[in-house]
């Protein structure tokens, strides 16, 4: 029986191979991206990154959709200029690479692009009395996503030399004031050490495009999120409500469009209001925010990344901007590397108005075909 076990465990997730070990040397700056980010920027910050990287086999859909894109999993270790206010960080990372090998005159270089999320501890955030000047940085713990782009060089067959150029941002969301978010710009230098040199497995071809379901079907989503909306920093955190209801139609291999509308309760507005004694009818309402979305899910068989921005057809309280954007993930109950089939997910995204954090949610939702339930 265990035996049994194993062979489906192993043809579900094949054992990942290791492609290359890399090493990277940082050097760059604190980008001031808002007027009220306190912090004058005076000195650079550098970091040192390891990171192993694991083979794509092409025994999935989205392997092949993808272009077999490498697998990587980062450590980065970062030493913050003007240090007594920023101090030092710990990031580690889960991402994909996408590489192109160059042709004719320039085939021993290879292009790279790397997008990568993860969980950052920083060690001097805001504190009130030690450390008032940092309004970028709230909390120890934040969410960080990085993006290199850049060559790498052959020098042989095992080495190769790597030039990229990278941003950084880690933000928690709001979920803890001050929260400007950090953001870092700057280039690399790294080596890249090859450890396999592994070919795709042949497996079946793709279906067409015109053969997956491009129906369009229903979603119905509700979600949960935490903040804090006050001028004071370090205030009372208020629980958020939100519900969606939206289609979805798939496009290719790639992509999902979503489109739909939202409803978003803030209990902090409704108690600035009650508490300020502002004079308004239905102050629930007003507590509200809904708004029309569009966007896309990039897929990865189970997992998605997603993307959307909105409008406010009216201009809600306490809101910095008409044009929400929210930016996460999901994670499907069934695969989509074949159809666009009736499905439960699990979503968490972190709303921004212009770049600026608003919240973080967790949400939970369901796909269906409306058909049905027609007679």
């Amino acid at each position: 029986m265990a035996s049994i076990f194993e062979d489906v465990w192993a043809q579900t997730y094949p054992k990942p191979v290791l492609g290359d070990v890399q090493y990277h040397y940082f050097l760059g700056r604190i980008v001031k991206h808002t007027s009220d980010f306190i912090p004058n920027i005076t000195e650079n910050t550098q970091w040192h990154e390891l990171s192993f990287r694991f083979f794509t086999n092409g025994s999935k859909q989205w392997h092949r959709a993808h272009g077999l894109p490498k697998l990587s999993l980062s450590a980065v270790y970062a030493q913050y200029g003007d240090a007594a206010i920023f101090g030092k960080s710990y990031s580690a990372f889960a991402g994909l690479t996408y590489s192109k090998k160059l042709k004719n005159s320039f085939k021993r270089f290879e292009q790279h692009l790397n997008l990568k999320f993860g969980i950052n501890y920083s060690t001097t955030p805001y504190n009130r009395f030690t450390n008032p000047t940092n309004n970028a940085v709230g909390s120890h713990l934040n969410l960080t996503a990085k993006i290199d782009y850049g060559y790498a060089y052959q020098f042989s067959e095992q080495l190769h030399l790597l030039l990229l150029l990278s941003v950084k941002h880690h933000s928690n969301g709001r979920v803890e004031t001050p929260n400007k978010g950090l953001n870092v710009m700057g280039g690399q230098i790294g080596l890249q050490f090859k450890v396999n040199d592994r070919k795709p497995e042949k497996h079946a071809e793709m279906p067409s495009s015109k053969e997956l379901n491009k129906k369009h079907q229903w979603v119905l989503s509700i979600g949960y999120g935490r903040h804090e909306l006050v001028k004071e920093y370090n205030g009372p955190k208020y629980p958020v409500y939100v519900v969606g209801a939206f289609a979805q139609k798939r496009l290719n291999h790639l992509l999902m469009l979503n489109y739909g509308v939202e409803y978003v309760y803030f209990k902090s507005a409704y108690h600035a209001i009650i508490d300020n004694a502002i004079v308004l009818e239905y102050p629930h309402w007003h507590a509200s925010k809904i708004s029309p979305y569009v966007g896309l899910d990039v897929l990865y068989g189970r997992f998605a990344i997603a993307a959307l921005i909105g409008f406010y057809p009216y201009k809600p309280i306490l809101t910095a901007g008409r044009f929400p954007t929210k930016f996460g993930f999901k994670y499907y109950v069934h695969s989509n590397d074949e159809q666009n089939n009736n499905n439960f997910f699990i979503a968490g995204y972190l709303k921004t108005h212009y770049a600026v954090a608003e919240y973080l949610e967790l949400s939970i939702g369901c796909r269906f075909d409306g058909n049905r339930f027609k007679k």
